[in-house]
């Protein structure tokens, strides 16, 4: 029954916003072709862009399916239902991974289908990477009011690029963490992290909007 009502819930939020999602994405993949057209690149720089287009868009899904929500007052009704919370928070997750899995798919394989052959792994972290952030912003979004939940998860990325900048400047020390890093093991090392990182936030949410009022979770 958990899962029966987890996928009706996000069947629901499909026919809401799957027309908008998918208009959304099929432009983002037509902006980002013609920006490669006009300015070839090497294919490593392609795939950056890939997924910094793709980072941006990661933020935009939590608006939908929750910012919209909270404003509307839509959560207040779904509490009225026999639907559990946790059925709600793991629908909403669901959904917001979905969204970004498809998009990093398709414009991946469309613009850079090469060069992710072969390094499915680097695809791999690379779409563990989006998810694990699409579920900080929505965990943000539901949280906090509206535009700390669209600042915050973006500030955090920002704290932790600087660091690494800083962590740049410091010495030689960067070159062999990185180095680390693209090895199997450091691979398997920041799959383990992310899908640790993502897991608690799932996890905290649904705490949170458990012990939480009617009242907290619409604005």
């Amino acid at each position: 029954m958990v899962n029966h009502r987890v996928r009706v819930l996000l069947l629901k939020d499909l026919r809401l916003h799957g027309r908008g999602v998918a208009l959304i994405q099929a432009a983002a993949v037509a902006l980002v072709w013609v920006m490669l057209v006009l300015h070839p690149s090497d294919m490593r720089r392609q795939a950056s862009l890939l997924f910094n287009v793709n980072f941006l868009l990661t933020g935009l899904w939590g608006e939908w399916l929750v910012s919209r929500e909270k404003t509307k007052g839509t959560f207040g009704w779904l509490r009225s239902l026999p639907i559990a919370d946790r059925d709600l928070v793991a629908a909403k997750f669901a959904g917001a991974a979905l969204y970004a899995v498809v998009l990093w798919a398709v414009m991946s394989g469309i613009l850079a289908a090469s060069y992710f052959m072969e390094r499915p792994m680097e695809w791999l972290l690379r779409a563990m990477a989006l998810v694990t952030f699409g579920g900080i912003t929505l965990a943000a979004r539901w949280r906090f009011t509206q535009k700390v939940g669209q600042t915050l998860p973006f500030a955090l990325v920002l704290v932790l690029l600087l660091g690494v900048a800083a962590a740049q400047r410091g010495g030689r020390w960067p070159a062999g963490a990185v180095a680390l890093i693209q090895g199997s093991g450091g691979q398997v090392a920041v799959a383990v992290g992310l899908l640790t990182c993502y897991l608690f936030t799932v996890g905290a949410t649904a705490v949170w909007v458990r012990r939480s009022d009617t009242s907290r979770l619409v604005e």
